[in-house]
């Protein structure tokens, strides 16, 4: 867990992979991580799951972001993203 200040400026802890993909929604993510934010969300499932061997916090919050609920959970927390 990893502390993150959302948009009402409040200290909120983050998993690794929820602080990834804030991170890549805000535009603060450099070279290699951005690259694989744009390789993660373009990847088709069974991609996905192998990238997942290798990166399995940041493919398993991708996978939530465009198929699950991450969004939501995140705006509850106070990201608007």
């Amino acid at each position: 867990m990893t502390t993150y200040r959302n948009d009402r400026g409040e200290d909120v802890e983050l998993t690794r992979g929820e602080g990834f993909i804030v991170e890549w929604q805000t535009r603060m993510l450099g070279g290699f991580f951005s690259n694989l934010a744009l390789t993660l969300a373009y990847a088709d499932e069974d991609n996905l799951a192998l990238l997942e061997l290798a990166f399995p916090d940041e493919a398993r919050a991708m996978r939530e972001w465009k198929t699950g609920n991450l969004n939501t959970q995140l705006k509850a927390k106070g990201f608007e993203l």
